[in-house]
Order: C-alpha cells, then structure tokens, then sequence
C-alpha cells in the first residue's frame, strides 16, 4: 500500500509472536553479533553460515526479513537471493 515501509513487515503477529530474521554470514563474529542486536529489539532470528544454508532455512521457515553478506564462500549473497527468487516464482 501507498506509505507502507519494510518496517511494516517487521511488526508483531496478530498471535503476538515476533517476526523472524534470517541472518546469513560466513563470520561467525558479525552473524553472531547481528542476532544478538535483533533479538535484543525483540525479533525471533535464526542464522545461517552460508548462502545453500541460508536458502534452506528461508525454504521452510519464510523470514519476514533476510540480513546476508554479500561476499561469502561458495553460495554468494546476491546468488542467494537470486536463487530464492527464482524458486519462489516457479511456486
């Protein structure tokens, strides 16, 4: 809708549960560090070490919001996301 953000994405559920972040890094330090941050401001994260890990996880457990690096080993950040989309247009 007109004015809405991807903030409006994040707001809780109408069951009250929080919106879940997948954080995809291959630093253990920065992914670490950014899920500390988001579930300190209340979101459900789960993190992910890399991009085959990362679209595993967004396959059955539909993130409302992905945080990836985009410089990883193996699977890429934005080969990631290309990926992700490319299955969700065949769905």
């Amino acid at each position: 809708s007109e004015g809405s953000t991807v903030c409006d994405a994040l707001v809780m559920s109408a069951t009250g549960e929080a919106p879940l972040i997948l954080v995809v890094d291959d630093d253990v330090l920065v992914r670490e560090w950014i899920g500390e941050v988001l579930r300190g401001e209340g979101y459900r994260v789960v993190e992910a070490e890399d991009g085959v890990q990362g679209l595993a996880i967004a396959k059955t457990r539909s993130p409302a919001l992905m945080v990836l690096d985009i410089f990883m080993k193996g699977k890429e950040g934005l080969e990631t996301i290309l990926e992700l989309r490319k299955a969700q247009c065949a769905t």
